[in-house]
């Protein structure tokens, strides 16, 4: 069984020879106008791509991405409400009231003044999660351990859910793990005992890191190869638009249950509902699971009908007998060659594989104690919610900024910028004033991103 070379790409596709490589083998139902596909073949039915390939004729930028892309950037804001907000919902800066005991009153009185004398303090606004649980005097100390606590489970969640993405699914993984946290965060509303709450807050920040996890993995196997860096852009965008978002409501809304039973749990258990019936599992994943091949194809034909593509009659590399494919290796002529000019050993040393590790952990280390504990100490530089808005603003050009450079320079050249001003920006706190503090701070997120 030979393969068929690709004859032709779309930018050097004549109008001729598309109308005659849609003459082979293909019949156009009436009244129904195919868009010209990224290439073509004369016999499709005989051809052998990869999913790659595949994905790249079903089309990238596409309606049936889109679909997945804005489902995605719903579940992604009640995660990036949790995580970049945790710090807003558990800020102090509160007016301080204390009981009267000859008026009967709550009077205005002092932070410190008010913990020595240890009368029933009140905090306005009243309905937080620092006056519920009554976080304060000599219990300051859990607002810390409740961030701690939340990115803990989130680092956790990385070790348990590749491993259930590859055994049950990326779709299934992630739904379960959407209507889980979703779920958890309306349960947690009707916690009283802070104990209850921070189970149900610790569970819902462990899902979520696994719908961070699992949901890049799949929005970028059901992206096409040239609209990945732009999916995996959108998401980002949206993480530092949900922060924006945020910031007013916040502002002018601040029952802490309402937000999360409405804003940020709702929300995330419809979209888990309808991921189920509308989203497709990932058609690389099945195609690398034995016997879902045919499921693969049922994916990739479903996505040419909603993309208005020619049908996809092609066959998968995964397909191929084992003879054909120790036969498509040796081909030096082959399309499915990767390795055809490269004359070293296939694989890499333990050495050569374990200094970029190191690299990229300690970049990733440094990058998020920049990240992080600038953002937990947002409230430092004055009104917190005005100032979590701006770092919102100042991520979001970021973001932008940094698929351009992406897609112009490529990753490695934007780590190396990223990593430098993180430490310029974070060594300038020292001997920066507040506000001079808080510009950096602001430059440095706009300048760098979560994306890379």
């Amino acid at each position: 069984m030979l393969i068929e070379p690709m004859i032709e790409r779309k930018d050097h596709l004549s109008r001729t020879s598309y109308r005659s490589a849609l003459s082979v083998g293909l019949e156009t139902p009436q009244g129904v106008t195919y868009k010209k596909p990224n290439f073509s073949v004369l016999r499709p039915d005989q051809t052998y791509i990869s999913v790659e390939q595949a994905m790249m004729y079903v089309g990238d930028n596409s309606t049936y991405s889109k679909r997945i892309i804005f489902l995605m950037s719903v579940m992604w804001m009640p995660y990036a409400f949790l995580v970049t907000g945790i710090s807003l919902f558990l800020d102090v800066n509160a007016s301080f009231y204390c009981m009267d005991g000859l008026t009967g009153t709550n009077q205005p009185c002092d932070k410190q003044a008010a913990c020595a004398s240890g009368r029933e303090i009140v905090l306005k606004p009243d309905k937080t999660i620092v006056n519920e649980f009554k976080l304060i005097c000599n219990k300051a100390y859990l607002i810390a351990w409740i961030s701690s606590t939340i990115y803990f489970t989130l680092v956790m969640s990385n070790t348990v859910f590749p491993v259930l993405s590859d055994r049950y699914g990326r779709k299934d993984t992630l739904m379960i793990a959407l209507l889980v946290a979703s779920a958890l965060l309306i349960v947690s509303t009707f916690c009283h005992q802070f104990s209850l709450w921070m189970v149900c807050i610790s569970l819902a920040g462990f899902c979520f890191g696994g719908v961070e996890t699992v949901g890049r993995v799949y929005l970028s196997e059901i992206s096409g190869p040239n609209f990945r860096v732009n999916s995996n852009a959108i998401l980002s965008v949206v993480w530092a638009s949900s922060q924006i978002i945020l910031g007013f409501i916040i502002t002018f809304f601040q029952n802490w249950r309402a937000i999360f039973a409405f804003i940020m749990g709702a929300p995330g258990v419809a979209v888990a509902i309808v991921g189920v019936f509308l989203l497709d599992e990932s058609p690389i994943y099945l195609s690398t699971m034995v016997g879902h091949v045919k499921e693969s194809k049922r994916v990739l034909k479903k996505m040419t009908i909603t993309n208005k593509r020619p049908p996809f009659r092609f066959n998968l590399v995964s397909e191929l007998t084992k003879k054909n494919s120790e036969y498509v290796s040796k081909d030096k002529n082959s399309l499915f060659n990767p390795r055809e000019k490269n004359k070293k050993k296939p694989g890499l040393t333990i050495l050569e594989s374990l200094v970029p590790q190191l690299w990229l952990l300690t970049l990733w280390a440094v990058y998020y104690f920049a990240y992080f504990g600038l953002q937990f100490s947002i409230g430092t530089f004055g009104d917190a919610a005005v100032s979590f808005t701006y770092n919102g603003v100042a991520e979001l050009l970021g973001v932008v900024a940094g698929a351009q450079i992406i897609k112009k320079f490529g990753k490695k050249p934007l780590m190396k910028w990223q990593i430098s001003i993180a430490a310029c920006a974070s060594l300038s706190i020292f001997w920066l004033g507040d506000q001079m503090a808080l510009t950096a701070f602001l430059v440095f997120r706009s300048l760098t991103s979560r994306q890379t």
